[in-house]
């Protein structure tokens, strides 16, 4: 496994990704285990290096050869889901190399994007592969309580109805297999609220 420039993983992460102790990538030692969204953030914040490539291998390596987004009158862009994450509380630029497809709706106009739903947590509600329009919100300001949303956490990304809570949020699926979850709002990146869905038979 290379480091970087670094001799060791415990280097790399005391003296590359600023980490008091090296126990965060500990896990990393052994080649089967993959890093967290968290540490991909950090490396993509440290050494200048686009996230999108770091998660799935498109696109160039570094930050300043990643061309920037283009607006587009014709249509709202559908984009992995995966591509939400890893701009901290930045902007989220849509590049076009990221963009499958493109739907014209008249009711998803002020959408920011299209993904799709993966996993069964909302289910009844929203259904793998259904594809659901989104709007960016900002947070601090107005939340719909108890809405869908998805949401660019710690843990990934998240679609779950959210609900206040003392220490930040209790994210809420809609099927009861799933027991809620309750995270502090510094571990909420970004939120964008569900404006609909498109569901193929």
């Amino acid at each position: 496994m290379e480091y970087y420039k670094y001799k060791s993983l415990n280097e790399f992460a005391i003296k590359g990704l600023k980490y008091k102790s090296p126990e965060k990538l500990n896990r990393l030692k052994d080649p089967k285990n993959k890093p967290s969204v968290e540490i991909l953030i950090d490396i993509s914040n440290m050494f200048d290096i686009n996230i999108d490539w770091l998660l799935t291998g498109r696109g160039p390596m570094l930050r300043d050869q990643v061309p920037q987004a283009v607006p587009s009158p014709t249509g709202v862009p559908l984009i992995p889901a995966e591509a939400l994450a890893g701009y901290g509380a930045g902007e989220l630029v849509i590049t076009e190399h990221m963009i499958e497809h493109r739907y014209v709706i008249p009711e998803f106009r002020s959408a920011t994007c299209i993904i799709r739903v993966k996993g069964d947590s909302m289910s009844p509600t929203y259904l793998p592969g259904d594809m659901i329009a989104i709007k960016k919100i900002d947070a601090k300001t107005f939340i719909q309580w108890n809405k869908p949303h998805v949401l660019d956490t710690v843990q990934g990304i998240l679609i779950k109805r959210v609900l206040q809570s003392e220490s930040g949020y209790i994210l809420r699926s809609d099927n009861p297999s799933y027991p809620d979850i309750t995270v502090p709002s510094k571990e909420v990146y970004n939120m964008y609220l569900i404006l609909g869905l498109i569901r193929f038979e």
